[in-house]
């Protein structure tokens, strides 16, 4: 599953530009601000689970991982 969340215009800036400026995207890089059993798991730092299907649920990117198969 997809986090579909705009991140910006490859048309108008430069995808890298975009990558490293993204407020969104440093927040899903911060492991630490996960919530839930994905911020508290082992392998939180390696995994962080699926974002998208974090999301869907409650429109919480940083939510745990409704569908995560490791306990």
């Amino acid at each position: 599953m997809l986090l579909q969340i705009k991140l910006g215009n490859i048309r108008e800036r430069n995808i890298v530009d975009i990558r490293e400026d993204s407020p969104i995207l440093a927040r899903l890089r911060a492991r630490e601000q996960l919530k839930g059993e994905c911020g508290r798991h082992r392998f939180r730092d390696v995994c962080a689970g699926c974002r998208g299907r974090a999301y869907e649920p409650v429109r919480d990117m940083l939510s745990a991982d409704p569908g995560c198969w490791i306990p």
